[in-house]
């Protein structure tokens, strides 16, 4: 064990006696570490279900949040990027500044109990503060009439900031707990790594619970206050174990009052801490770290992409959103918890690091390939289980976790690998964690917003998934070659395979069948007229049926939501938002876009300014230009529904061309 002083005896005691130097048990341990030698398994065990019951409240706080961002925002992209980059943003600075401080806190478990009843009371305020910010919006609007993203930029700020103590605190606490719970270098792995997949055991159930049984049953204001007392609970039983342990295991022995820093014991202590700081990491070790932050950015970009892409499946209602971030947290949950169980035994756990991202390179490229059955198995099943909703749930839940498993379970299985390279201090086991953390946390702040924003809307969801499975792909082999084998056929091998996935990535054609990944949606809805002949249908005739049966004129992934326009056999288009058919030219359709502006234009006569909401073929807005009006306000959530219309002009009288018209991409 290596014990972190400045005297090299201290560090190996043993090599010290040999040489007839005395030492005694006192010098061979460090004094300011919290004093775990007497912990059970119940102890740790107890400290694992609190965090648990964290992880929960605060997975039930994300969902909350963003559900009442909709008010905000819009039912936009900026709503969910607000709570997740606010979310992540606050985690990363909270597991940064308490790894910084807290290898110096008299008592780290205390601090932590301290910070969920801090949750608590600042949860419950979120409700107030956002309605109080609501005036703000509006003068601001008023006064400057901003363009919409500078709009949404100022709205953005105003609700991190709400949203921002809270996520810090929450941050704070795994590298508090780290540190509470780490007697020693030998088990650092196995205990941070359990902490991270009971926490995120209970983020599983807190999603659940929160998208199928609070908020419906509930609503979101008492939803809330059920996460708040959770929080206040956490505190109180916190404090009464520090009561309890401070005895029976010798917390903070002789000390007294809260305190934040441990006072420095002598100067050796203090040059020895200061050594420390100035000493250079080694080289792997700096290289894992930089390596977690770019995996946290490509375990987003891989997140955001499938979550799009399975909406073209499963469908795009809230129960579709909770069970593929309950699938996602699920796998974290299973990958981190079997690694931890055996990190600590590893003998080259960098060599193992670079194995699970090539292995996340080459899960996330199968699911890829899987994803074309999709909607062949969802069809089927859906038709078998058609009157049991509960079995439709869980039709949806294994097609999501055909997809995104393998590769949840590669992302959980790395951090409590990359905790036991970076973790090489006892004294400083708090700090790893928490830089650790906020690196990666970082990454996933930068991979969810260029994902969403930038990203997919250039190259769509199917080649972002591909290169970042490249990515995870370069790291791995990266590392192998750099740091993990001294084989020199491993690491020709491992450059040869990264040159030839980007080679690969740059040259072939889509993986997807788009006509398949289309027809989910529309042809599920068949199922409503007759369900028997698809029970036993066969996949080879069912993909001869959809690729009959109609074309691929238009196909985009936009910042919101994918757009397709397809050209029927049988003549006939049709305008496809996720997969749902929005809007057409058939006639059934024509007439209610046709009559929707000319009824209230005729009663209404005189009128000069128009507005409607959602842009679908254009047709609204055509026959509405028809009347003497002077302007008129189109709000539509996507710009890729905008560059559909010219498929339409033969029925929408090609309204973007009109000066009356004013196009504003926002929700409405």
């Amino acid at each position: 064990m290596l014990w972190p002083t400045s005297n090299c005896l201290r560090r190996n005691p043993r090599a010290a006696n040999k040489k007839g130097v005395h030492v005694s048990e006192s010098d061979s341990v460090p004094q300011n570490i919290p004093q775990a030698t007497r912990w059970g398994a119940s102890h740790f065990l107890v400290v694992g279900l609190l965090f648990f019951f964290s992880g929960l409240s605060s997975l039930i706080y994300q969902v909350i949040w963003t559900r009442e961002l909709v008010f905000v925002f819009g039912s936009t992209s900026f709503a969910s990027s607000t709570v997740l980059s606010a979310f992540m943003g606050g985690l990363g600075l909270g597991s940064y500044f308490a790894g910084k401080y807290c290898d110096r806190m008299k008592n780290p478990f205390l601090w932590y109990g301290i910070l969920e009843a801090g949750i608590g009371v600042w949860a419950l305020l979120v409700p107030f503060l956002l309605d109080a910010a609501i005036p703000f919006y509006k003068i601001f609007w008023q006064a400057f009439h901003s363009e919409v993203l500078v709009f949404s930029l100022v709205r953005f700020a105003v609700v991190a900031l709400i949203l921002l103590p809270p996520t810090v605190f929450m941050g704070a606490t795994l590298p508090l707990l780290a540190r509470f719970i780490i007697s020693s270098l030998s088990i650092v792995g196995n205990r941070v790594g359990f902490l991270y997949s009971i926490n995120t055991c209970g983020a599983v159930f807190g999603a659940v619970t929160a998208g199928f049984m609070l908020i419906p049953s509930l609503g979101l204001n008492l939803t809330n206050l059920v996460a708040a007392i959770i929080n206040f609970l956490l505190g109180l039983v916190v404090y009464l174990l520090q009561a309890k342990w401070s005895s029976t295991l010798g917390i903070a022995k002789g000390r007294s009052g809260l305190g934040l820093m441990d006072p420095v014991s002598n100067s050796t202590e203090s040059d020895a801490a200061s050594s420390k700081v100035k000493e250079k990491l080694p080289r792997g070790v700096f290289w894992t770290m930089i390596a977690f932050g770019f995996s946290g950015g490509l375990a987003m970009l891989h997140e955001v992409a499938w979550t799009r892409a399975l909406l073209l499946i499963i469908g795009s209602t809230t129960f579709a959103f909770t069970i593929m971030l309950s699938t996602f947290l699920i796998g974290i949950f299973v990958g981190s918890l079997i690694l931890s169980r055996f990190v600590d035994n590893l003998k080259a756990p960098l060599l193992w690091f670079s194995i699970f991202q090539l292995a996340l390179c080459g899960m996330g490229l199968l699911s890829i390939h899987v994803f074309n059955y999709l909607p062949y198995w969802n069809l089927v099943t859906n038709a078998t289980y058609w009157d049991n909703p509960d079995a439709g749930m869980a039709v949806r839940f294994a097609l999501t976790s055909c997809v995104l498993f393998p590769i949840t379970v590669c992302l959980g299985a790395i951090f409590p690998l990359a905790v036991k390279i970076c973790t090489r201090d006892l004294e400083a086991v708090g700090r790893s964690v928490g830089t650790l953390y906020s690196i990666n946390t970082l990454g996933a702040i930068v991979g969810a917003f260029i994902a969403g924003f930038a990203i997919i809307p250039a190259i769509g969801s199917e080649q972002t998934l591909l290169w970042a499975c490249v990515g995870n792909g370069i790291i791995g082999s990266a590392l192998l070659i750099s740091f993990a084998t001294q084989n020199m056929a491993i690491k020709v091998i491992a450059a040869l395979v990264s040159t030839g996935l980007v080679v690969w990535t740059s040259t072939a054609p889509s993986l997807w069948n788009l006509r398949m990944v289309t027809s989910s949606q529309k042809t599920r809805r068949l199922l409503q007229i007759e369900r028997e002949p698809f029970k036993t249908l066969r996949f080879e005739d069912w993909l001869k049926q959809v690729e009959s049966s109609f074309d691929i004129l238009f196909w985009k992934d936009g910042m919101c939501s994918n757009v397709a326009v397809i050209g029927f056999k049988d003549k006939g288009i049709s305008l496809l938002t996720n997969g749902h058919i929005d809007a057409s030219d058939r006639p059934s359709d024509m007439r209610t876009q046709a009559l929707l502006p000319t009824i209230p234009l005729l009663i209404k006569t005189g009128a000069k300014d128009v507005g409607d909401i959602g842009w679908g073929s254009g047709s609204t807005m055509g026959y509405a230009l028809l009347f003497p009006i002077k302007k008129m306000v189109c709000a539509e959530i996507e710009p890729a529904v905008i560059e559909t219309s010219p498929f339409f002009h033969s029925v929408n009288l090609a309204p973007e061309k009109d000066k009356r018209l004013i196009i504003n991409i926002n929700d409405g």
